[in-house]
């Protein structure tokens, strides 16, 4: 008998058309915005409050994988995942994502 250990994607779950970056949940997406405008990944910093200087986002991961790039279906099934892409998320979050099934 084999063991085998699956590893699941880490996938985007919002995007942005403006920047094309990538962000796992809406508050890291929501966060990028400043001033009506995207901050880069990483370089997204608090600009005002207690918080003044510190980052807002980190990155989740180097290899993602993104369905909404891919384009490419068929019967309604991503046949193309575009892969890979860094994926941000709300910086001190401890969630690293999901590693095996």
């Amino acid at each position: 008998m084999t063991t085998e250990t699956k590893t699941r994607r880490q996938t985007c779950t919002d995007h942005c058309a403006g920047c094309n970056q990538h962000f796992h949940g809406l508050g890291a997406f929501e966060r990028h915005r400043q001033n009506g405008s995207c901050a880069l990944g990483g370089s997204a910093v608090a600009s005002k409050g207690k918080n003044v200087g510190q980052p807002l986002l980190q990155a989740w991961t180097e290899q993602g994988w993104c369905a909404l790039q891919s384009g490419s279906t068929r019967d309604g099934v991503i046949v193309n995942w575009h892969h890979p892409v860094p994926i941000w998320q709300v910086y001190g979050s401890s969630y690293s994502g999901p590693t095996n099934d």
